[in-house]
Formats: structure tokens, sequence, C-alpha cells
């Protein structure tokens, strides 16, 4: 009788929890399939932490970077890794640093962040990215003089102390060791001219716009007008601009493509180089949970690795990771064997350094898969690692490992480590402790 009593009570503490929660007020909502914390937050799913093994010494070899409670470190040529920044972040503790990019030669290093004050919210469609308004520096790697690149100046004699500045950039790719590439959203929720690509130039610090933002024919989600295509992410590559819209966003059959623009040719008219897909895309409150599919360049500019939509209603979506020649030849899958639960969420695609292989990874910790690698010349094969790691990857300039950071940061609000991953090994090793955004160069 106390027993059936017993299970009776624990039948009835677990309706009333579950009443509560469904009674539970929201103030904001996130998009279809990325966890929910209950008030319009992206949740942030931790799990037990392995015990790994330690990489070895001559792991971190050649040039990288990462950011270590919201300061950035830097290694030259296998040495140990210094403080280079040190940023007063006391008023806008919450830092989203995006991956430094070194240039060919390895004598400067570019690098963005954005400093918000605590308490950023999230949530919406589409979800806020917080690095469309960021500052851009460039570091000369050997002297250590920090040039800040600012509209409609550039400041030679930058600090890397005190109170960090806001801006407007959110891209910037090397286009060869003495000119940057950037892009420039313009300020937000005002309309003007300044958007668009511009080139630095190191040696007589110049910076002149080279492409604007009416001939992506998209705008910057930041400044999103009604009836016009988003742009939603961009890259650089052989002297092309590529880069990823929706069009018609808040329909039903949004249209996902990527296109390329030259860099060099004013003249010349963007090309379509692959159709995405259709998706309900942020339209009436419901939204597919591929909201931005991955994709990435080859090295040498000849093949796009891409998602493709095969189906984007909310709660049927499906995808296939496809490799796409620039030249309009036969396009090949890759990735078969991954689980159908991964291709239904946005994915985070990297080529290796010598284009002979992809690895695919979660962009949110969301169903606890990947990261993936497959290479070209064996594509029917899906090497699967452990542990679980989401977020963006960092090759090694040989092609012989790749880094990761761990799944529970959530943009510095609590320590990470990063992972190394090496092809043939199922198990990841220990890289570095309490660091995130590593990037080699």
């Amino acid at each position: 009788m106390r027993r059936s009593l017993s299970l009776t009570m624990l039948i009835l503490a677990v309706g009333l929890v579950l009443l509560l929660a469904a009674c539970s007020p929201k103030s904001g909502s996130v998009p279809s399939g990325i966890p929910d914390t209950g008030n319009g937050t992206p949740a942030v799913l931790v799990s037990p932490t392995p015990t790994l093994q330690a990489a070895s010494a001559g792991s971190k070899i050649g040039f990288y970077t990462f950011v270590r409670q919201n300061q950035l470190w830097m290694a030259l040529n296998s040495e140990n890794a210094t403080q280079v920044t040190h940023f007063d972040f006391s008023q806008a503790p919450e830092v989203f640093w995006q991956s430094p990019a070194w240039s060919p030669d390895h004598k400067h290093l570019s690098y963005l962040f954005n400093a918000l004050p605590a308490g950023v919210g999230g949530g919406g469609c589409p979800e806020p990215d917080y690095t469309a308004t960021s500052s851009l520096y460039v570091l000369d790697t050997s002297t250590q003089q920090l040039t800040s690149i600012t509209l409609p100046q550039v400041a030679t004699d930058a600090r890397a102390e005190g109170k960090p500045r806001s801006d407007s950039w959110q891209y910037a790719f090397w286009e060869d060791a003495q000119h940057l590439l950037a892009w420039y959203n313009g300020v937000t929720g005002k309309t003007s001219n300044d958007a668009g690509l511009y080139r630095y130039d190191l040696q007589t610090h110049s910076l002149i716009k080279v492409v604007s933002s009416e001939q992506l024919g998209a705008t910057s989600p930041i400044n999103a007008q009604q009836g016009q295509s988003m742009l939603l992410s961009l890259r650089y590559r052989q002297g092309q601009l590529y880069y990823e819209t929706v069009e018609q966003p808040g329909q039903q059959d949004s249209h996902l493509a990527i296109y390329r623009l030259s860099v060099n040719d004013v003249g010349a008219p963007r090309q379509q180089v692959v159709e995405l897909g259709k998706e309900t895309w942020c339209a009436g409150g419901q939204s597919s949970a591929l909201t931005q599919p991955g994709w990435d360049i080859s090295p040498d500019g000849t093949k796009l690795v891409v998602q493709k939509i095969e189906n984007g209603t909310p709660g049927q979506e499906a995808s296939s990771l496809d490799i796409v020649p620039v030249d309009g030849s036969a396009t090949q899958k890759v990735f078969s064997q991954a689980p159908a639960t991964f291709l239904a969420q946005n994915a985070l695609l990297r080529w290796s350094p010598q284009g002979n292989a992809v690895v695919a990874s979660e962009r949110h910790h969301i169903t606890g898969q990947g990261p993936y690698l497959v290479f070209l010349d064996h594509p029917q094969d899906t090497q699967a690692y452990a542990p679980f790691v989401s977020g963006g990857v960092s090759w090694r300039s040989d092609g012989q490992a790749f880094a990761l950071q761990s799944s529970e940061a959530a943009e510095g609000m609590a320590p990470s480590d990063v992972y190394l991953f090496a092809p043939g090994e199922k198990n990841a090793r220990l890289l570095e402790k309490d660091a995130r955004v590593f990037s080699w160069g």
C-alpha cells in the first residue's frame, strides 16, 4: 500500500512540474531546432567533460592564435603563445571574437571583435549575429604595432588596451601579403552608401572601396530592407568574392543561393554559382532549421562544398552535402553516412589546406553529432570523431590535424577547451585548456 501511494505521489509531482513548465511565459523565441532557455535565449547544452589524452608537444606547430579570458594570444613559428591584447572589457564583458586571419607571409594578423554590455539577448528569426558590428585591427606580428581601421580614417598608432571601441565591420580576408579586404555593414538602422568591400593597403595605409552592397544585390540583416535579398555569409578566394543569400526572406518558399563577384573587374556582373534550395525562412513565426546552410570554397577556388536543402519544411528538414565544381561540371555527394538528424541542421564546412578533405561540424550544439571527415578520393567513407564538438574548424597548415573548441563554450561565458583531431584517429586530444577561437595560420 505504501509503495502504491509513493508511486501515485511521484506521478502527481511529475505532472505538476510539466504543467508549470508549460505555463511559464516566454519573452522571446529562437529559431526552430535550437535549444531554448525559456526566455528567448539560445541554450547551451552542457555535456560531461571527457577525460582526454593531451596532444603531443609538437602538435601546436606553426603560427596560431586563440582567445583566453577575452584577450588574444599569439604564437609565432612554433614558439610559446604570448598575450597581445589587454583591452578593458569591464563595461562590455560580452565579447564576440571572430577567427583572426594571418597574412600569407605571417607578418601581419587581422582580427575582429564586438564587445557589448552584459545581458544581451537572443532568439528571434533570424537569430542575432553579434559579429556584424565588429571593430577591425591589423597587428604587425614582429613590432607589435597595432592599426585600427575605421571609416573614414586609419589609425596606425592604435593601442591594444583601454576600452574597446565599436564599429560595423564583419569580414576580413587577406588578398595578398600587402592588402586586406574587409566588409563594412554600415551603421545599424541607417541607410548609407558606406556598406561594401574595402581594400586596405599596408604600405600607404589607404582604404578604398572596391565593391558596393548594391553590386551584391543583397543587404546585411542589420540593415535589411523589405523585398530585398539578405546577405547571410561571405568568403573570398582567388580574386572572387563568394556570398550566400536568401531571396524573398520571410516567405514559405524563400530561395537560398551562392553567388560570386569579381573583386578586380568592377563592371562584371554577379554570377550564381549554385542554388541551395527553397525553404520556409522566418515566415509568420515559423522557420526551417536550415536558416544558414553551410558551405566553403576549395583553396584553389575550383570547387565548393555546399549544404543543399532537400526539404525546408519546419520539422521535416533534410539536406545533402555536395561538392560543386565552379565550372558547372557534375556534382559529387559526400558525407552520405552522416545521420539524418545532423543533416537536418545548419552545418559548418571547411576544406583542408591541401583541398583533399572536408570537415563537417554542427553550427550549434543541438544533436550532439560530429565532427565528420571525408577525403575526396574516398567520398563514400565518412569518419566520425569522439567526443562531440560543435563550432568552426581551423586546419593546421600541413593538413595533418584540425582544431575545434569545446561545445561547452558560450562566447566567453564559460571556460572552454580546444580539441585536436587527426585523420585516422577516432578520439580527439586536448590541445589547449581555457581557450577558444583557436586559429592556425
